[in-house]
């Protein structure tokens, strides 16, 4: 997108450089600071992972309300920055883009005798067009597109040159039964499980994924109301799935070394 960018830095081995990769990171975490309207975030690609650039925290927080989700995610968000060790700290979630609300007048557009329907389907086929047909020329097949103009659909505006027709077949503007709000909305709405879901991740200084995972489990436990679940991703999954394997197979080999104890002494 025209508002992000990304940049890969190539260092020098590690005998020709004075610091580490983790002070050089440190240092430039506390000079992005200092930039004004962006958020800046930083990694260490690892090659052996297929995730790549991915921080190591991915932890998940599912609502079926949108609004109490974004709310309490961000709330989680400003919790865990605040905690040492955790940084680059953000969620996948923005509530930036500018988008138009048409709240239909419904006593008005009764009156006229224009059903909901009717608003929906002329703004669906005017703004967002609508395949009607196709023809053919020669061997090929072309589709008949309704759509206003590029030019006649830029601006809010626009809406009020749009007409629609009453029960009694007369011409009237859309601004006389709809109010229009301009506001801002998510520029997508997530999903993980079939869920609506917020992604908080975070890279990591100081302090191991385990713990770290461990106390932004307290934290989501701590604040977030009835209702919400939690999960895990990519690395913190991976790692999640590792680590109960390892425990799996400890107590495995506990059992068997006492079945193995058991059986000297019996014999």
């Amino acid at each position: 997108r025209v508002n992000e960018g990304i940049m890969f830095v190539r260092m020098l081995p590690r005998a020709d450089r004075d610091r580490s990769a983790d002070e050089i990171l440190g240092d430039l975490r506390r000079r992005a600071t200092a930039i004004a309207g962006a958020d800046v975030f930083f990694f260490q690609f690892n090659p052996l992972q297929q995730s790549g650039g991915s921080k190591p925290v991915g932890f998940v927080v599912q609502y079926n309300d949108f609004n109490v989700l974004a709310e309490q995610a961000q709330l989680l968000r400003d919790r865990v920055a605040g905690i040492p060790g955790f940084v680059d700290v953000d969620t996948n979630l923005e509530v930036n883009k500018p988008q138009l609300d048409v709240r239909i007048s419904r006593d008005k557009a009764n009156s006229l005798g224009i059903s909901a329907s009717d608003i929906a389907e002329t703004l669906r086929v005017l703004l967002g067009s609508d395949a009607i047909t196709t023809y053919k020329r020669g061997n090929d097949r072309y589709d008949v597109v309704v759509q206003l103009q590029a030019a006649d659909r830029l601006r809010p505006s626009d809406l009020s040159a749009i007409y629609l027709r009453t029960s009694a077949g007369e011409i009237v503007p859309l601004s006389n039964v709809v109010e229009i709000h301009e506001s801002v909305g998510p520029s997508a709405v997530n999903h993980y499980n079939r869920r609506r879901s917020v992604k908080l991740d975070a890279n990591l200084d100081g302090i191991d994924l385990g713990h770290a995972l461990d106390r932004i489990a307290l934290e989501a436990k701590d604040m977030l109301p009835e209702g919400f679940t939690t999960a895990l991703s990519g690395q913190s999954r991976e790692h999640a799935r590792g680590s109960s394997g390892l425990a799996f197979t400890f107590l495995l080999a506990i059992v068997a070394s006492l079945a193995s104890g058991l059986f000297h002494l019996v014999k």
